[in-house]
């Protein structure tokens, strides 16, 4: 089963560390330029819960919270910054929690036992979406009948301005969206889902 979707990001800095999923970088728009061009785009809202864990992520969370304005709930699971971190994620409106010493799976863990909505999208703080994968989140969240209980989601990862089309980063796919039922195995590197039994596609 596959629905349209792909998911971006705009940081390569960490690419040795896990895949960064990203669009080349754009020119920074001055803050009030930016906030004035989302005053004037109506937002409609997506029925989705997005759960992001952060530690330290004052220079790049602020780009990535200002994307999601047309998410219904965003949760920032914060695992002790000692930046400025959690007030920037409180004033782009994000709800933080504070999770301190634990792995990213269980703050991400801890941020689905606070979705209020039936679908989830588990982000890293480095991660943009894609207009496509919010048009298709919108329209799964909208969907009635039965259908998985998550969804792999294709990544496009970037390096040096290049998009890297071969090998296993030209065909990254992670399990990203998902119930709220579901949770993250707790292990220290390489979190994924507990075990699925049906795992759709959501593809372009």
């Amino acid at each position: 089963r596959r629905r349209s979707g792909v998911l971006f990001c705009t940081s390569t800095r960490d690419m040795a560390r896990r895949p960064a999923l990203a669009t080349p970088p754009q020119p920074p728009w001055p803050a009030a330029v930016t906030a004035q061009r989302v005053a004037l785009i109506p937002i409609e809202r997506v029925a989705i819960s997005v759960v992001i864990p952060t530690l330290n992520e004052a220079a790049r969370i602020q780009e990535s919270l200002e994307g999601l304005r047309w998410a219904d709930q965003v949760i920032v699971v914060d695992g002790g910054s000692s930046d400025r971190t959690v007030p920037i994620a409180k004033r782009s409106g994000a709800e933080v929690l504070i999770v301190r010493g634990r792995t990213i799976a269980e703050q991400r863990n801890a941020g689905i036992s606070r979705a209020r909505n039936h679908w989830v999208l588990a982000l890293d703080s480095d991660e943009l979406v894609t207009p496509e994968l919010r048009a298709s989140l919108h329209r799964l969240t909208r969907a009635g009948g039965a259908s998985p209980s998550a969804y792999r989601i294709r990544s496009r990862n970037w390096h040096l301005g290049r998009e890297l089309r071969h090998g296993p980063w030209g065909h990254d796919w992670k399990v990203r969206v998902f119930s709220r039922e579901q949770r993250f195995a707790i292990r220290k590197v390489h979190e994924n889902l507990e075990v699925l039994d049906d795992v759709g596609t959501l593809d372009l």
